[in-house]
């Protein structure tokens, strides 16, 4: 299995480091990520200015492709231009900072992964529950753990883009593994206003990461309750009952008297 690996926080990151180590033991890892961190830039794409890449050398071999761009961007030009073979998965993280709810927008893990769907490639979007005090080690073992049933369960499920969250616990403490739906009900918005020296407000986003609501199943709530949450997504936004009922209204351009 060849295995197309990325991230959002940089080729540099602790995350990606270990996530290449644990990928390594599924299959040949091909690693194309930003040179920077680029957190939270979502999908967004580069068309200002062009694209390069470089190759980086750790130990004596290379460890992968660092991209001036953002992570939709290293998954675009990895596809199209570094890689030199097709890839069975795609495999985004592992982000310092978990993913879950409506977060999942910003994030550019989760699109990086979801990038991987546009080209046919089953994804998946792996975060750490902590933004400080992440364990690594930890993260890895449990990956090592749940991956096998996780990848071999796509025969049966046909899952195209998971979201993955794993709590920070070690990993005799976990609950377990759950299936999980996105919490859509959005988080407390809040701004802290200042002044700068030259007397402009500015403004930092301050919102807690709290949903303002949950219920069983959402991925909110069971990685507080120690589980790993495996949120099946796609990329297709289409509200399909809705589209059935506009489907059977008269949008005829109508000539007005």
């Amino acid at each position: 299995m060849r295995i197309f690996v990325t991230n959002d926080d940089g080729i540099d990151a602790d995350g990606l480091a270990m996530l290449r180590e644990v990928m390594r033991e599924f299959g040949e890892v091909i690693v194309i990520a930003p040179d920077n961190e680029r957190s939270a830039v979502g999908h967004s794409i580069t068309l200002g200015h062009p694209i390069c890449f470089r190759r980086v050398i750790r130990g004596g071999e290379l460890f992968g492709y660092a991209v001036s761009g953002t992570p939709a961007d290293c998954v675009k030009l990895g596809f199209c231009e570094i890689l030199k073979e097709p890839v069975d998965l795609l495999v985004s993280g592992i982000n310092r900072g978990s993913n879950l709810g409506i977060n999942a927008f910003y994030s550019g893990t989760v699109a990086a992964a979801l990038e991987g769907t546009v080209f046919k490639v089953p994804s998946m979007a792996i975060s750490a529950d902590s933004y400080e005090d992440v364990s690594f080690p930890d993260v890895g073992r449990i990956m090592r753990a749940i991956l096998p049933e996780i990848l071999e369960c796509r025969k049966e499920t046909g899952w195209n883009f998971l979201n993955i969250n794993i709590p920070n616990l070690p990993p005799e403490k976990l609950v377990g593994v759950r299936p999980a739906q996105m919490n859509c009900s959005g988080f407390e918005e809040n701004f802290q206003r200042h002044v700068d020296p030259r007397g402009n407000r500015v403004y930092w986003i301050t919102g807690g990461l709290t949903p303002l609501e949950e219920t069983e199943g959402d991925d909110t709530l069971l990685i507080r309750q120690g589980y790993v949450t495996v949120a099946p997504m796609k990329l297709d936004l289409t509200d399909h009952e809705v589209l059935k009922k506009l489907n059977t209204l008269d949008f005829s351009p109508k000539t007005r008297k």
